[in-house]
């Protein structure tokens, strides 16, 4: 193997860790916001709801519920990512915001606000 692909694959490597660790901190503030002063299991439940809801239906238990949203807590700790782009989607639609945000691409949650404020020149308030 040349060195050339060794040095690909490790900034590779790099990249998906700081896209994980993007995405684990802006879905993580998100949630904070949405979700405040609640049980830590609770807003990766909700996710679970909007993106497995017969799964969620299933939990009977603490335990349950804890051991269902295990890998949505890896993805709110920034540990991995989802695995489609259908859940990435539906975490968009129950958290209002863009993807881009989520993926580290824009530093605006939800593009419509600051587009509507940019033409308007009226702040998110108003």
């Amino acid at each position: 193997m040349g060195r050339g692909r060794v040095k690909r694959s490790e900034a590779r490597k790099i990249a998906e860790k700081n896209l994980c660790k993007t995405f684990g901190d802006r879905i993580s503030n998100l949630l904070d916001k949405r979700y405040p002063d609640t049980a830590r299991n609770y807003p990766a439940f909700k996710i679970l709801e909007k993106i497995e809801p017969d799964k969620a239906k299933e939990c009977e238990t603490n335990l349950d519920k804890a051991d269902a949203v295990h890998r949505i807590i890896n993805w709110i700790g920034g540990r991995s990512m989802p695995y489609s782009i259908s859940i990435l989607l539906d975490i968009c639609d129950l958290l209002d915001c863009e993807q881009g945000y989520l993926l580290g691409i824009q530093e605006d949650y939800h593009r419509g606000i600051i587009s509507a404020s940019t033409e308007t020149g009226l702040n998110d308030e108003s």
